[in-house]
């Protein structure tokens, strides 16, 4: 009778130990009024693109002989996009071109039915390419008018020998992104 009643005094320490754990695991747990903060800001509109769509650029006439090797290019042109920002507008752009991409996909292809082996590449303004869909570097801007610079030139996408003369031009898009 001695061993039945130790085992249920055994089971009861036991029991009351498993509650006991259970007990504070589950206060370990509890926390009460835990803050969450959230932050930003409301900004005014985006800006006005004032000049930058619809302009031609001259990228120029170039012989065949002028680019020997894949990869060679013709002297970059600048050109512009220049966006008027309100008071409390965005503080920073960057600018995606897009359009038909060449067999190098991070350059623009050329009008069907014209030249073939070469591509118009576009560039940050000093000279770093812009990957066709996917936003230049971040520019800073103010409110009032910003010009936003960037460059264009012809790249080789093949030997010489495999480069077809003909009527080079080409249409690329533009997404201003305020990041």
């Amino acid at each position: 009778m001695g061993g039945i009643m130790s085992d249920k005094i055994e089971m009861r320490i036991y029991i009351a130990v498993i509650f006991a754990l259970l007990s504070i695991s589950s206060e370990s747990y509890a926390a009460d009024n835990i803050a969450i903060s959230f932050t930003g800001e409301i900004k005014a509109g985006s800006c006005n693109i004032i000049s930058g769509g619809g302009q031609t650029i001259s990228l120029g006439d170039y012989s065949i002989v002028d680019f020997s090797s894949t990869g060679d290019v013709s002297p970059a042109k600048p050109f512009e996009i220049t966006v008027d920002c309100p008071v409390g507008g965005p503080g920073q752009a960057t600018v995606t071109f897009s359009g038909a991409a060449a067999s190098n996909p991070d350059l623009l292809a050329l009008d069907a039915g014209g030249a073939s082996g070469i591509a118009i590449r576009i560039n940050e303004s000093n000279g770093t390419l812009i990957r066709l869909g996917s936003p230049s570097a971040v520019t800073s801007l103010t409110s009032g008018e910003n010009t936003l610079t960037y460059q264009a030139q012809y790249e080789s996408l093949v030997e010489r020998s495999a480069i077809n003369p003909g009527v080079a031009n080409a249409t690329a898009q533009f997404t201003i992104n305020y990041p």
